[in-house]
């Protein structure tokens, strides 16, 4: 009884799901037609920005001046600062940025760190926070 039930439920969703996709395109015609805008939600990516969809790499790129801003303040040397290997990750439901950047320390010499950094918000790597960044560069998603 539970399999015929089942077997029930999966055809029944198949024959259904073409209809609910037209209901649901006939909504958006609607809704745009009254001048309502849907706002589609970008799901946060994890890795590298540029194998990741033509949205969430529009994300990054709004948010990239202000990544760069909230690092450079803790450079020594900001206008040199060159990022690569930028990637995504998640810290509980937000969208984090990481990646390296390399600098001129203070002391003349180029330095490579990396960060992790949202918004307003940044963390580099440090010898004094090497295992706590560590940890977090993992947990994030990060990690490369």
């Amino acid at each position: 009884m539970l399999v015929r039930t089942s077997i029930c439920a999966l055809i029944l969703t198949m024959a259904l799901a073409p209809q609910v996709m037209a209901q649901s395109a006939i909504a958006r015609q609607h809704y745009m037609h009254q001048g309502v805008v849907l706002t589609p939600t970008v799901d946060i990516g994890r890795g590298r920005v540029d194998f990741q969809t033509p949205a969430q790499q529009a994300r990054v790129e709004r948010l990239m001046p202000q990544i760069e801003k909230a690092i450079a303040i803790k450079l020594a040397n900001p206008k040199t600062a060159e990022f690569r290997g930028i990637r995504t990750g998640r810290y509980q439901k937000v969208m984090v940025v990481c990646g390296v950047v390399d600098s001129i320390a203070a002391s003349g010499e180029t330095e490579k760190r990396r960060f992790i950094a949202r918004p307003g918000a940044a963390s580099l790597e440090t010898s004094e926070n090497a295992d706590a960044f560590r940890a977090g560069w993992k947990s994030t998603g990060c990690g490369f």
